[in-house]
């Protein structure tokens, strides 16, 4: 109105006046919109024909909106026919794009709203392989290749805002990844990988736009998997990779299944009768008066892989007292630490007894 210098209504598919430049007339019912909608043309009235009709409508050129060839309402311009007719061929498209416009969000939205049921579904383990085939079909994925998991969680669980911020930027087409909303302060990204190139610590940083900061957030990757149930198995990795590095490696901000790939793959097992057999040496350092800190000995002296010297600097001590540690350790568990069989048994037992101890944490 501004604009044309006119009054504008906007009448309803029952010719009801809905919106209007004139608010004393909401809720009338418009004889010219009656007509416009009953043999869906253009109106035009003029003075007389306002007269005929009593001035239940002012002059002005009436005109029906359509959409996908199904008349919905009609907007009018008052005003004398000659005067707005320049304008109101425009004014009908600008209101007709308003609702294609809007039909078209509505439908990204359900199309969206759709795909993240998918998805989460998919991720979850809750959908079989008939299912994946044909909704993937229907929302139009590329579910072929190899995929990874990224999740990405905000350290601010109230930041919702942040991260609807972040969904949109990470579903831009370019992208060309899949984004679904895992918890209320997290994302999960699936993303097409290369076998030849695995992520990296800068692949991940640049999931993130330069606006935000990387240490508002924790990024976990998983494993890179292809075929059926390659969604599923690169999220389950991401997750246990999340779970087992936030307990014990809290201070870092982006974690790699492959830098962890053991402990998680052994996380679903430490519950079991099989890894309580394996813990029993352990348990005998755990009744000893030095056990705390042979237990610290042996755990230091695998992540150092065996390297003497490198483990006793880690831990303070003469490479000579290390030596002795690890003798009272083969005494104490009845394994040896020379053959590979008892070594992987202990090696094992100190992964499967972090898992514990974070367990009966929670």
């Amino acid at each position: 109105m501004k604009i044309i210098g006119k009054s504008v209504n906007v009448m309803d598919e029952r010719g009801v006046i809905i919106a209007s430049g004139d608010p004393e007339r909401l809720g009338q019912r418009h004889p010219g919109a009656l007509l416009a909608l009953s043999e869906n043309r253009i109106v035009e009235i003029d003075n007389d024909l306002a007269r005929q009709w009593h001035y239940e409508a002012l002059p002005g050129i009436n005109l029906p909106i359509t959409y996908l060839g199904k008349p919905l309402g009609v907007v009018g311009i008052s005003g004398i026919p000659a005067e707005v007719r320049p304008y109101a061929e425009l004014v009908k498209m600008t209101a007709e794009l308003i609702i294609e416009q809007e039909a078209l969000l509505e439908k990204a939205h359900w199309k969206r709203r759709h795909q993240e049921e998918f998805l989460l579904a998919v991720i979850r383990g809750q959908a079989d392989f008939t299912y994946v085939q044909r909704q993937a079909a229907f929302l139009d994925l590329d579910l072929s290749g190899h995929f990874t998991a990224v999740i990405i969680q905000c350290l601010n669980p109230e930041e919702f805002l942040l991260i609807h911020r972040l969904v949109a930027y990470l579903e831009q087409p370019q992208f060309k990844q899949l984004v679904v909303i895992t918890a209320l302060n997290e994302i999960t990204v699936l993303k097409q990988s290369d076998p030849a190139r695995p992520l990296s610590d800068k692949n991940l940083q640049l999931l993130l736009p330069e606006s935000v900061r990387p240490d508002a957030f924790r990024m976990a990757a998983g494993g890179m998997f292809c075929g059926d149930d390659a969604l599923y198995l690169a999220y389950k990795t991401a997750r246990g990779t999340l779970d087992y590095a936030l307990a014990h490696y809290p201070g870092q901000s982006c974690y790699f299944f492959h830098h962890y790939r053991l402990p998680v793959l052994l996380e679903a097992f430490s519950g079991t009768w099989q890894a309580k057999e394996l813990l029993k040496p352990l348990q005998k350092l755990t009744a000893h008066k030095h056990g705390q800190m042979l237990q610290k000995t042996l755990r230091q002296y695998f992540l150092c892989n065996g390297d003497l010297p490198q483990a006793a600097a880690k831990l303070f001590v003469h490479p000579n007292t290390l030596r002795y540690r690890l003798a009272q350790i083969e005494q104490i568990t009845g394994l040896s630490l020379s053959l590979t069989d008892t070594r992987f048994v202990l090696f094992l037992s100190t992964i499967l007894d972090n898992n514990l101890e974070k367990h009966t944490k929670e």
